[in-house]
């Protein structure tokens, strides 16, 4: 079973997204703030990220580049959130670090196959 941090500030958005989640199958941990978010994978690794962009504190974009400059989590897969759908945005996340990008609302079939996809390439670059 993969485990997936859930990044993101909304509680109706990260209710929703935690609980599609679950029922895909994944193992779900949860941060409220880019803070939280890095203080969650210094005591617990995931196997990916589900990022929100816009949150307060220490963005979403600086949590993408803290986790690309970490030894241990150089490698993690990163989904970007945005309710922003603007190629700027799309940019914007790939520059820090992203690997896939989803707009909310969320389309959880859309998300569990770039979770799949980004989960299955890292196990793969891992061996």
């Amino acid at each position: 079973m993969a485990h997936v941090l859930v990044v993101e500030d909304d509680w109706m958005h990260r209710d929703f997204l935690v609980r599609l989640l679950q029922i895909k199958g994944y193992e779900v941990q949860v941060a409220t703030s880019g803070e939280a978010a890095m203080s969650e994978i210094g005591r617990h690794v995931p196997d990916a990220v589900v990022l929100d962009m816009g949150l307060p504190g220490i963005s979403g974009y600086e949590v993408a580049r803290l986790i690309r400059t970490g030894e241990a989590t150089s490698h993690l897969p990163i989904v970007a959130l945005t309710a922003f759908a603007l190629g700027e945005d799309y940019d914007r996340a790939m520059q820090s670090g992203c690997d896939a990008f989803e707009t909310k609302p969320v389309d959880l079939d859309a998300l569990h196959a770039k979770l799949q996809t980004l989960i299955e390439r890292h196990n793969v670059q891992s061996l």
